[in-house]
Parts: C-alpha cells; structure tokens; sequence
C-alpha cells in the first residue's frame, strides 16, 4: 500500500526577496538568486525530512490492493 506524493510544494516557505532581506543582500544583486532559492529549496526539504511534516500543501496518493486494505476473506 504505498503512499506516494503525486504533486510536490508548488512554493516555498520565503521568497528569495526575503532570504536576501533577512541576509542583507541587496535586491540589485541578482548573481546569486538561483543559488539562493536552491538553498531555501533544500532547507525546506531537510526541515520535512526531519521533522515528517509537510512546511506546504502538497498532493499525496494513496493506492492499496483491496479496499477495506487487510487480509480479510
């Protein structure tokens, strides 16, 4: 009965505007923009990891073999 995430967070917890804001980076300095949302990327994804929830709405699909799933007859 796997339980598998069809659709993953469409958006991130912060914008790259904020991370730069609260890095006092200035939002004339674009060079390091991609590396930036990769980074806020993966934090989220560690912070799921870790703490087994999910920071966003997100699509899951549930499939089992039978229904009520068990043993049964």
């Amino acid at each position: 009965m796997p339980l598998n995430r069809s659709i993953d967070a469409t958006a991130e917890p912060i914008t790259t505007a904020q991370a730069k804001e609260h890095l006092n980076i200035t939002s004339s300095f674009t060079t390091d923009d991609t590396l930036i949302g990769g980074l806020i990327q993966l934090a989220r994804q560690q912070c799921e990891e870790s703490t087994r929830r999910s920071l966003n709405a997100q699509t899951w699909v549930f499939k089992c073999d039978k229904f009520p799933p068990g043993d049964g007859p």
